[in-house]
C-alpha cells in the first residue's frame, strides 16, 4: 500500500506521466486489482503510444480478466514494436490457447459433458485467476454433477458479481456517462438470467437510461420487460407510461397509469391519470396541424405555404394560389377567411379548420 500510496501522490504531482501510471498498474497487479490495474495501463498508453511497458500490462491484465481477444490485441500491438519480444510472443499464445480452451467448453456444454466444461473451464482459470465468467461457468457445470457444495461457493461469487456490476452502472448513471451506463447494465443481465428480481430493476434502469438518450420505444421495451419479471413494480409502470406519453400511445399509458393507482393511489399518480385520460381526449379530435405536417407554433406563412402544398396534392389541375385565394382571401381571425370548405372548429388559428374535396 506505501507503494500505491507514493505512486498516486506522484500522478497528483505530475499527471502527465504516462510512467507513473504504468508503475501504479503494476502496483495495482501485485494486488490482484486487475481492473484498477487496467485503467492505468490504458490511460499510460494514452499519454504516450510508444510506452511498451504500458502495453504489456494492459495485456497482462486482459489475460487475467478472461478478455482474450483484447489482450491478443495488445500483444499484437507489442510485436510490432519488438517482433522478438518472446515474453510477448508466449503470452500471445496463451490467449489462444485460452480462447480454444473457452470454445470446445461450449461445446461440451451444449453436449451435457460438464465434467469436461469443468476440465478446461480450470485450465482458463490457471492463466485467467480474476475471470469472474470461467468461475461461473464452472459453478454451473458443478450443480449440474451434483456438487452442490463447490458450487454454492460459485453461486455467492455471481450474486456477488451481480449487484458490483449494477452498482457500477448506477455510478456511471450519477455521473452523467449515459452510454458507460447502459453497456454496465447491458453486461449485468448476461451474469444471472435467474435472478428476476436483479434483472427487472436493472431493466428498469437501463428503460432510463435509454429515456435520456432519447431511446423512447427502447425504453417502454425494457420496461415490458421489467414487467414480466415483476408484475407489482410501480415504478416500470410509470417509467413505461411516460414513455407511452412520450410516444402519443396515449391508451396504454392510460392503463399503465390506471395500473399504477390500484397499486398506490396517491395525488400525483392521480394526476397523472387525469392528464393522461385528458390527451386520450384530445388526441381524438382531428389535428389541423398534423394533416398539414407543421408543428402548433408555426408561423402563418409556415401554415399558408404548408396549405398551398396540401392544396395542390388534392388539386392537382388547380393553381394553388388560385386555391389559396378562394379559401383565404377574406383574411380574418388568424388570417383565414371564411370561404368554401371551412367550418369553424376550435383547435386551429382563428377557430376555423379546412376540408379537402
Amino acid at each position: 500500500m506505501k507503494a500505491l500510496n507514493s505512486y498516486t501522490d506522484a500522478i497528483n504531482l505530475c499527471p502527465t506521466c504516462a510512467a507513473y501510471y504504468g508503475n501504479r498498474a503494476a502496483t495495482y497487479m501485485m494486488l490482484n486489482k486487475y481492473k484498477d490495474a487496467l485503467e492505468d495501463a490504458r490511460h499510460s498508453v494514452r499519454l504516450d503510444k510508444n510506452f511498451l511497458k504500458g502495453y504489456m500490462r494492459e495485456a497482462k491484465c486482459h489475460l487475467a480478466l478472461g478478455e482474450t481477444a483484447a489482450a491478443a490485441r495488445c500483444y499484437e500491438k507489442i510485436l510490432e514494436f519488438e517482433p522478438g519480444n518472446t515474453v510477448a510472443k508466449a503470452e500471445y499464445e496463451t490467449s489462444n490457447l485460452v480462447q480454444k480452451f473457452e470454445g470446445l467448453a461450449e461445446t461440451d456444454f451444449e453436449k451435457g459433458d460438464y465434467r469436461r466444461v469443468v476440465f478446461y473451464m480450470d485450465r482458463c482459470l490457471e492463466k485467467c485467476p480474476a475471470c469472474a465468467r470461467f468461475k461461473v461457468k464452472k459453478g454451473e457445470c458443478l450443480a449440474f454433477l451434483g456438487r452442490y457444495q463447490e458450487a454454492q461457493e460459485i453461486a455467492k461469487l455471481k450474486a456477488k458479481l451481480l449487484n458490483a456490476k449494477k452498482e457500477e452502472g448506477n455510478t456511471a448513471f450519477r455521473g452523467g456517462k449515459l452510454d458507460e451506463a447502459y453497456r454496465l447494465y447491458t453486461e449485468a443481465l448476461q451474469i444471472d438470467p435467474n435472478n428476476k428480481f436483479t434483472n427487472s430493476k436493472l431493466y428498469n434502469n437501463r428503460a432510463t437510461v435509454s429515456a435520456k438518450l432519447g431511446k423512447v420505444k427502447e425504453a417502454a421495451d425494457d420496461c415490458t420487460k421489467a414487467i414480466e419479471l415483476d408484475e407489482n413494480y410501480v415504478k416500470a409502470y410509470l417509467r413505461r407510461a411516460k414513455c407511452y406519453m412520450d410516444l402519443e400511445q396515449y391508451e396504454d399509458a392510460v392503463r399503465d397509469y390506471e395500473k399504477v393507482c390500484k397499486m398506490d393511489k396517491n395525488k400525483e399518480n392521480s394526476r397523472l391519470l387525469q392528464d393522461a385520460k385528458l390527451e386520450l381526449k384530445k388526441s381524438k379530435r382531428k389535428d389541423y396541424y398534423k394533416i398539414l405536417g407543421i408543428t402548433k407554433n408555426a408561423s402563418n406563412d409556415e401554415i399558408k405555404k404548408a396549405y398551398k402544398k396540401r392544396a395542390l396534392v388534392h388539386h392537382p389541375d388547380v393553381d394553388p394560389n388560385q386555391i389559396f385565394q378562394t379559401f383565404f382571401g377574406g383574411g380574418g381571425p388568424g388570417f383565414f377567411g371564411g370561404g368554401p370548405g371551412f367550418h369553424q372548429q376550435s383547435g386551429f388559428p382563428g377557430g376555423f379548420s379546412f376540408q379537402f374535396g
